[in-house]
């Protein structure tokens, strides 16, 4: 089996919701659904949690995760940050654990309604399409939930998604992605009327698919940083 590693960036700063990532949602920490999610999904082999914060960091160490501090030039939340955030991780993995992923897909906090089924779903998709990335979309907009992406991406393309993208369909209720109190309220009522289990509800499997490529705008202007990414 291919090693699948998912990174979980989680930045302690916001400047709409301050320490929205340890924010108690529906009882528990925002961060903790990514988590649980990724460790609910049956292709991830590892999964690491990258944070500026010593509580954002103390929360996955509780839980088991390995943590990766981030530098605080990695945690101002500016333009293409993301990107840098991911290759940083990439590097210490390899420095410090001898360990070189062959897909890595990225869990954004502010997704918490997403499920283990979701992620896994994309991933399936990148693989069974061939494609450079596969990401998460609702109707025809990206949602942020799961980024995923051939490691080539990042180290030879310098970019977050790839030339050649899938796109997995998600279902409005599931597509939330936290930025504003607002937001983080519609969370949680949803969640307050969902199943605790981390499968959720089904999605419509791989129909309505999408396969595209990229336009390099996005790629090279941009530093690969896609419309949802939040410099978490």
């Amino acid at each position: 089996m291919s090693e699948i590693l998912a990174i979980i960036p989680a930045r302690g700063g916001s400047k709409r919701l301050p320490h929205k990532n340890i924010r108690l949602l529906n009882g528990k920490p925002l961060l903790v659904y990514s988590i649980e999610q990724a460790k609910a999904s049956i292709l991830i082999t590892r999964i690491v949690v990258t944070s500026d914060d010593e509580e954002t960091l103390e929360i996955a160490r509780s839980l088991g995760v390995p943590i990766i501090k981030r530098p605080l030039s990695l945690a101002q939340g500016e333009e293409g940050s993301m990107l840098m955030t991911i290759q940083h991780a990439l590097g210490y993995v390899e420095k410090y654990w001898g360990y070189k992923p062959f897909i890595v897909v990225i869990l954004q906090p502010t997704s918490p309604l997403r499920t283990a089924e979701d992620i896994d779903n994309t991933i399936r998709l990148l693989i069974d399409t061939g494609a450079d990335s596969a990401e998460t979309k609702c109707g025809d907009k990206e949602n942020g939930a799961v980024f995923a992406s051939r490691y080539y991406v990042f180290s030879w393309q310098n970019k977050i998604l790839g030339s050649i993208c899938a796109s997995y369909l998600m279902p409005e209720e599931r597509s939330i992605d936290i930025d504003t109190e607002e937001d983080f309220l519609l969370a949680e009522r949803l969640l307050k009327g969902e199943r605790n289990d981390n499968s959720g509800m089904r999605n419509q499997s791989l129909r309505g698919h999408k396969l595209s490529p990229k336009d390099d705008k996005r790629g090279k202007g941009k530093r690969g940083r896609p419309g949802k990414v939040s410099t978490l």
